[in-house]
């Protein structure tokens, strides 16, 4: 259809939407919404057609949920109010799913989609930081008394949900790291615990990756650095245990940025006392203003005895 044209009938489009509604498969509605996706532009921000995107961002399917989002990504700079009331209801539908539901799998399948709707909400994102950030504290010490779980399916449930966390918190930390960072002395070690062989490998490239983005620029702060040498420590000793090419390649890049980080320390102050015994006579005939002074300098100085 889009080799052809029909996209630019609207009447087609309304008509297919509504079909996609109803259809039973979610293959079926992930695919429409796919190429949907790939071809929106401006057209697609109607209030006609944001009531059918509003409907799929509350799909059962995950994955249909997911492109959705990604629509409304798209539309949002052209309909903002639109978009962010969908997106308004649809984060505090996952927050109070991930606080009050009990099974782990309904919690993961919540969180995948959770860095596709911070990226639908750039603009407004700061105001569902605090909400998010008691959620992260919170799974981060239930982790602490995390008990052993029935199946295999809920222990990939589990690192799936820890996944979308903290790829949800990589995504806010340089948007609003004043909120994330106050929070540092209590998450930065419970990443660190992550850092081993048995961790799920993809739940230990998204902990690193957010180690990367935390001390980075523009979400790198103090509160960071001063846990430099605890995540220098980890990622030391948890390279020297992996064997996954694409955990070393994260480390390394840790690595990196902490390195630069060391070279950012303030400068030491250059207001000082004039020693004792120093001979004005003998500086003044090795003071070379052009080298050892900074900025401009106004030559009548060099007139005075006393400069």
């Amino acid at each position: 259809y889009s080799e052809s044209g029909f996209f630019s009938n609207d009447s087609f489009l309304t008509i297919l939407l509504q079909e996609v509604m109803y259809d039973h498969s979610f293959y079926v509605r992930a695919g429409i919404l796919g190429v949907l996706r790939d071809k929106c532009d401006r057209s697609f921000a109607t209030p006609e057609f944001m009531k059918f995107f509003k409907i799929f961002s509350h799909d059962d399917s995950s994955s249909v949920r997911q492109i959705s989002y990604q629509i409304i990504e798209k539309l949002s700079p052209y309909n903002p109010i639109a978009a962010s009331s969908i997106m308004h209801t649809a984060i505090l539908d996952a927050f109070f799913i991930i606080r009050n539901d009990s099974s782990i799998r309904t919690r993961s399948r919540i969180a995948k989609t959770l860095p596709f709707m911070m990226k639908a909400t750039k603009k407004t994102l700061k105001t569902y930081t605090g909400g998010f950030m008691d959620i992260a504290m919170q799974v981060f010490e239930d982790h602490l008394e995390q008990k052993a779980f029935e199946n295999f399916l809920e222990v990939s449930a589990y690192n799936s949900f820890l996944i979308g966390i903290i790829e949800a918190m990589s995504l806010i930390a340089p948007i609003d790291p004043d909120t994330i960072s106050c929070k540092a002395d209590f998450f930065i070690p419970i990443l660190c615990s992550f850092l081993n062989p048995d961790t799920n490998r993809q739940l230990a490239l998204s902990i690193l990756n957010l180690l990367l983005v935390l001390l980075s620029p523009p979400a790198s702060t103090l509160a960071y650095r001063a846990q430099t040498a605890q995540i220098i420590g980890s990622c030391s000793s948890f390279l020297a245990a992996t064997h996954s090419r694409k955990v070393r390649i994260a480390i390394l890049k840790v690595f990196g940025v902490t390195g630069v980080l060391e070279f950012h320390n303030r400068p030491p102050s250059k207001v000082c006392r004039k020693p004792e015994n120093i001979d004005d006579s003998l500086v003044r005939q090795f003071f070379h203003p052009k080298k050892d002074i900074e900025g401009t300098l106004d030559d009548s100085l060099l007139l005075d005895s006393a400069t």
